[in-house]
C-alpha cells in the first residue's frame, strides 16, 4: 500500500516538474530586456532622489518612460508567446496594457514633480504600480 502511494507521487511530481518549466526564451526576449532596463532605471530613480541629484533623477524618470513606451505593445510570456491571441489572452494583456498605462502616468507625474513631496509620492506610486504589475506578470524563469 505504502508502495503505491509513494509510486503514485512520485509520478506526480515527475509530470508537475515539466508542466511548471520555464519558457526556453525566458529571459531572453525583447520585453525581457526592456524590463531590465526598467529596473536599473527604477533604481536610480530611488538612488538618486536619496542623494539629491535632481538632473540624474530626471535622466533616469525620462529613461524609463521611454522603456513603458517600448514595452506596451510586447506580450509577455507569461501570457503567451504566439502571434495570435485567445479571447482570454486579449484580456490578459489589455490588462498588461492598462498597468503600464498605470505606470506611465506615475512617471510622467514624477517628470512634473516641482518638489521633494511630489517627487516622493510620485516613485512612491511607481514603486507600487510595478510591484502590481511584477507579481502578475513575470514569469519564473529560474524553474
Amino acid at each position: 500500500m505504502i508502495k503505491k502511494v509513494l509510486l503514485g507521487a512520485l509520478i506526480s511530481l515527475s509530470t508537475m516538474s515539466t508542466a511548471f518549466a520555464a519558457h526556453p526564451m525566458c529571459g531572453e526576449t525583447e520585453l525581457a530586456r526592456i524590463m531590465s532596463d526598467m529596473k536599473n532605471n527604477m533604481k536610480a530613480i530611488k538612488n538618486s532622489f536619496k542623494r539629491g541629484e535632481q538632473e540624474l533623477l530626471d535622466d533616469a524618470a525620462k529613461a524609463l518612460l521611454s522603456n513603458i513606451r517600448e514595452s506596451d505593445t510586447l506580450v509577455p510570456l507569461s501570457i503567451s508567446d504566439k502571434k495570435e491571441l485567445s479571447e482570454e489572452q486579449k484580456k490578459q494583456f489589455n490588462d498588461y496594457q492598462k498597468g503600464m498605462a498605470a505606470l506611465e502616468e506615475a512617471t510622467m507625474e514624477l517628470i512634473a514633480a516641482k518638489d521633494d513631496a511630489e517627487r516622493k509620492a510620485a516613485i512612491g506610486k511607481i514603486g507600487k504600480t510595478a510591484k502590481k504589475g511584477h507579481k502578475a506578470f513575470k514569469m519564473d524563469c529560474d524553474e
